[in-house]
């Protein structure tokens, strides 16, 4: 269960400030969440003003942020509602079918595709992966060292 392994690589997660600009130095992004597995990383590295939507898995008893995702909007993967939230990000591992991200690229959506794992080893690059096209490098290394601490 590769989302087991993706919860528990961003489970040390520990609410960090808000970060102020994106990847592009710009504005915040805004992201959506279309999947149990999305919703750990989205949880774990994004400020919650900056998250507009989880997916409806996010409350889950094996969702491990469940807490966060209290006062977090939950939506299923449909394009209308997506469309009518406005991210500028969606975050997926395995949620949302191909015309759906097809139909959100369309409307210059950027897609953020989380990559399998079945290691700790492969989290940690993917984390910082993920994390670079959300705009959230530093968290993402606070994190990841912390990882490191608590797995040796």
């Amino acid at each position: 269960m590769a989302c087991l392994c993706v919860g528990a690589a961003v489970a040390w997660a520990v609410r960090l400030p808000p970060r102020v600009v994106s990847a592009a130095g710009t504005q915040p992004l805004k992201v959506i969440s279309l999947d149990g597995c999305a919703d750990q990383y989205v949880l774990g590295l994004v400020p919650r003003d900056q998250i507009l939507a989880l997916s409806d898995r996010a409350r889950l008893p094996d969702s491990y942020f469940r807490e966060r995702a209290a006062t977090v909007r939950r939506i299923q993967p449909r394009l209308e509602t997506i469309l009518a939230l406005n991210p500028d990000v969606v975050v997926r591992t395995w949620g949302g079918d191909l015309n759906l991200i097809k139909a959100l690229e369309k409307h210059h959506i950027r897609i953020v595709n989380i990559n399998d794992i079945t290691n700790y080893d492969q989290a940690k690059p993917e984390l910082f992966r993920v994390a670079k096209e959300l705009g959230q490098e530093a968290g993402a290394g606070v994190e990841a060292r912390r990882f490191d601490r608590a797995m040796t």
